[in-house]
């Protein structure tokens, strides 16, 4: 929890200082940084279908101080074009907290054909994440049968753009309603939960995931040529696979996913690798307007 929360303060530090604009000038034509912004945090512990999914939901209030002290409405184009990049720094973040206070390691895990690779701790069994993953089997099951459909409508199989909208409507329209329960009671479910799938004690599969070792954490000088021009590429070919066009925000959510694999030393590090890798993809792509970012 300490982790997840340093990690949250992290990525909110970031789009105080990068990501929450206003506009000033005649109908809005420059955007100018603000004192801050006003949110709220909302911590919820579980998911909509039971399982364990500690996560923290974060709402920006629309009125920001200029530097000239005056309130004026947040740029709210600009947030939702950093949202994404926002979400894959976090993970980033929260791997380097919690590596930092516990003996972890972590891998990607493919999650089936369509599906962006998870990144998960080792040392947590398939099986185990399998039974505490009720609500994207539900997203799951819901997405096969509409690709089933749309392959019989269309005679072709769903694009991975269109596959990707179909499974933000098909997560909205799923939903079950919410349900509140005390948070003992869902630790001892949860973990009556996972004797029952592992025949493990929950301590002793803890200690499955805490059997790796303390290491140094990187700084962004540490990163090598060799290795900067792989991630680069990455970057460029996830970029490139998901859409035509791309903005800076794009190359910054792919560069995200691609350094998530590196352990860094603070979250200045992290940021300065981020910035250094997304300026070197962004100096390999064609530019189609030099008046926008």
């Amino acid at each position: 929890h300490a982790a997840h929360r340093a990690a949250v303060d992290q990525a909110l530090e970031f789009v105080d200082r990068t990501v929450a604009r206003t506009r000033v000038g005649h109908a809005g034509c420059r955007q100018v940084r603000t004192r801050g912004v006003v949110a709220a945090a909302f911590d919820h512990w579980d998911s909509r279908a039971g399982d364990p999914n500690l996560h923290t939901h974060v709402v920006l209030a629309n009125k920001v101080q200029g530097p000239d002290g005056v309130w004026r409405s947040l740029d709210g184009k600009t947030v939702h074009a950093a949202t994404v990049t926002v979400s894959a720094l976090y993970d980033g973040l929260l791997a380097d907290e919690l590596s930092r206070r516990l003996p972890v390691r972590w891998s990607h895990r493919s999650r089936g054909e369509r599906r962006n690779p998870a990144f998960e701790l080792e040392g947590v069994g398939d099986a185990l994440l399998a039974a505490f993953s009720n609500r994207a089997e539900q997203i799951h099951c819901a997405e096969q049968t509409w690709a089933a459909d749309f392959a019989a409508s269309h005679g072709r199989s769903p694009s991975r753009v269109e596959t990707t909208r179909a499974r933000q409507y098909l997560t909205r329209s799923t939903r079950p309603p919410k349900v509140v329960r005390p948070l003992r009671d869902l630790l001892a479910e949860w973990a009556n939960r996972a004797r029952a799938v592992t025949g493990v004690e929950p301590r002793d599969l803890a200690a499955r995931a805490l059997a790796g070792t303390y290491a140094r954490g990187l700084r962004a000088h540490d990163i090598g040529a060799e290795v900067r021009a792989v991630v680069v590429a990455a970057v460029l070919d996830d970029v490139a696979t998901r859409r035509s066009v791309w903005t800076t925000w794009n190359l910054g959510a792919a560069a995200a996913r691609a350094t998530l694999p590196l352990r860094m030393a603070s979250p200045a590090e992290r940021l300065r690798l981020l910035n250094e890798v997304t300026t070197a993809a962004a100096a390999r792509c064609v530019h189609l307007d030099d008046t926008r970012e």
